[in-house]
């Protein structure tokens, strides 16, 4: 797995802003020679302070690998949970396949996959993580996610109902409308969302 070509730029940066710090000390060591008390504060405890700012440097890029690794991470679990929605992929022509769109007529239970084949728990586990990735891609899960989840519970609606009894038929029919209106919409998002996520791989 290779690192995107923006968490190298940041690491290079990281790695040249500590470069551009020792060589600061090193500087002010030689323009101050003349201070003895510069020179014994450099010199303190024979020469506490190139180790320290190493050492803060390294805490500093384990913490910046660590980020980018909880991305990836991240990243990766996206891409496993949407490619579990293949369903999405098969809805559009399937409910094209209708006798009577839902202009005329309710979707019927067996044209719709069941809403437990639409996994969302990576999604419902991650809100509060999501600004852990690039802004744009963010925001074409949160997109995507809000249309699915939305149009999971119609889905689960519709299973509870029996086309043979209007009982049952507590789901309204414009929102049986909506659903067949934005499955080409769900399709598309979800192929743009797994092909932006692979790509950063």
């Amino acid at each position: 797995m290779s690192e995107s070509p923006y968490d190298w730029y940041t690491v290079a940066f990281d790695l040249l802003s500590i470069v551009t710090l020792l060589a600061w000390l090193g500087a002010m060591e030689i323009l101050f020679a003349v201070s003895e008390t510069f020179q014994v504060i450099i010199a303190m405890d024979g020469g506490i302070w190139i180790p320290a700012v190493l050492t803060v440097s390294g805490s500093f890029l384990l913490y910046r690998k660590r980020k980018i690794d909880d991305k990836k991470r991240l990243e990766l679990a996206f891409i496993a949970e949407i490619k579990e929605l293949s369903n999405l992929a098969k809805l559009p022509s399937r409910l094209r396949d209708l006798e009577k769109p839902p202009t005329k007529d309710r979707i019927p239970p067996d044209a719709v996959p069941s809403a437990e084949s639409l996994p969302t728990i990576v999604y419902e586990n991650n809100v509060g993580n999501i600004s852990r990735l690039d802004d744009e891609l963010a925001e074409e899960i949160v997109g995507f996610y809000s249309l699915l989840m939305r149009h999971k519970a119609t889905i689960s609606m519709i299973q509870e109902e029996d086309p043979r009894d209007a009982g049952t038929h507590t789901l309204p029919m414009s929102d049986h409308k909506d659903f067949f209106d934005d499955v080409g919409d769900l399709r598309r998002k979800r192929r743009k969302l797994l092909n932006e996520l692979e790509k950063r791989q």
